[in-house]
């Protein structure tokens, strides 16, 4: 399915694809953590008795942040059919002039 679809479940099927991607890339991240012992964390997940809880908490949130880069990304990049242009790209059209505001007192 591509998000420029008219169907009622394209834009919820973009979104769910690109989060279920971004918590896949945090769960390697956190493992990469754990593997290669930055800080001492794996070790300190491995010899604490709150580790699991400590792991879960932190690919659950990594996985907030990597999902919401990874959507952010993925809907930045999507293009229209109509458009000419590569992915993400924008064409101002068009003079900018100023606009006169009114003041109140």
């Amino acid at each position: 399915m591509r998000p420029s679809e008219s169907s009622a479940l394209a834009l919820p099927a973009f979104l769910l694809r690109h989060t279920i991607v971004g918590f896949a890339l945090a769960a390697l991240f956190v493992a990469a953590l754990l593997l290669f012992d930055l800080g001492g964390i794996g070790t300190l997940a491995l010899t604490s008795d709150v580790g699991v809880l400590a792991v879960v908490l932190l690919t659950f949130f990594m996985g907030l942040s990597f999902a919401g880069a990874q959507t952010a990304f993925a809907v930045m990049m999507a293009s229209r059919p109509d458009d000419d242009e590569q992915p993400g790209s924008a064409v101002l059209t068009g003079e900018l002039r100023p606009e006169p505001v009114r003041q109140r007192s």
